[in-house]
């Protein structure tokens, strides 16, 4: 079984300045994202017997 897992880190700030009709700002963004994949092997205990009989299965 394998599972992929994303983390994202998001930043960001805003400033400005305003003079009547005369406006001055600046904004600025930062995202950082990683994926990890993790990988389970899943095995049945010894002497486990497994039976599949369909959707008629009772």
């Amino acid at each position: 079984m394998e599972a992929a897992v994303e983390i994202t880190n998001n930043a960001g700030g805003k400033a400005g300045v305003q003079f009547w009709v005369v406006q001055a700002g600046g904004e600025f963004t930062h995202a950082r994202s990683s994926t990890h994949r993790v990988t389970v092997k899943l095995t049945l205990p010894s002497g486990t017997q497994v039976s599949d009989k369909g959707d008629d299965a009772e």
